[in-house]
């Protein structure tokens, strides 16, 4: 137990959910010590199950933080390539970076990491394009890619409201391309990019 608190980040999150688990495995050997197998056994399972949850939490965490690194990295990168930043891609990515770090400070680490990951080849496509129309094609490929991969993922158990969300954001990306709206087609391309990510990420 000592080599799995010290694996436990110091924060209010992970702390309260450690003080839970462990206090159920303490109770579960004090039930046992008193000839209480029963009562003792159901206690250790409830501690040994909210340990195995935080732990995936833990794992959730550390992804979540490679997949900003890995932002960060590439932002950099396609900075020193010359990149216009007032490239549509590059311009609407960078907005959304914000909405990233948010997610990873109210501890949605799974919504963080999945942002963070489209932002990031968002981010490259803006080193390969310049004009908004060709940007907003490489865009809308990426999105159909990632639709793929998404329902490949979920093919033994889809989810038919995220698939219609998705769904809905690329029609709104369409309307938008229809007007000229880059900005805007590349908004609602991005929003159908993170729920795809969401679920490969759950079908992982």
């Amino acid at each position: 137990m000592a080599n799995i608190k010290t694996a436990i980040p110091d924060e209010p999150v992970f702390s309260q959910r450690w003080d839970s688990a462990y206090q159920n495995i303490r109770e579960g050997q004090k039930l046992r010590e008193e000839g209480r197998f029963e009562e003792a056994l159901k206690r250790r399972q409830e501690g040994q199950e909210e340990m195995q949850s935080l732990l995936n939490l833990v794992s959730e965490r550390e992804k979540a933080l490679a997949a900003k690194s890995q932002l960060a990295e590439t932002k950099s990168r396609v900075e020193a390539m010359g990149t216009d930043r007032g490239n549509v891609l590059y311009w609407v990515a960078g907005r959304h970076e914000r909405d990233a770090e948010d997610a990873l400070n109210k501890s949605d680490f799974s919504g963080s990491r999945a942002l963070s990951s489209v932002l990031e080849r968002v981010l490259r496509l803006s080193s390969q394009c310049r004009e908004p129309g060709n940007c907003l094609k490489v865009l809308a490929d990426l999105v159909e890619g990632m639709k793929k991969a998404a329902e490949k993922s979920a093919s033994a158990k889809p989810d038919p409201w995220l698939f219609n969300v998705a769904k809905e954001s690329e029609d709104e990306a369409q309307r938008a391309l229809a007007q000229n709206d880059y900005e805007g087609a590349a908004e609602a391309y991005i929003r159908a990019a993170f729920v795809y990510q969401k679920i490969i990420d759950q079908g992982t």
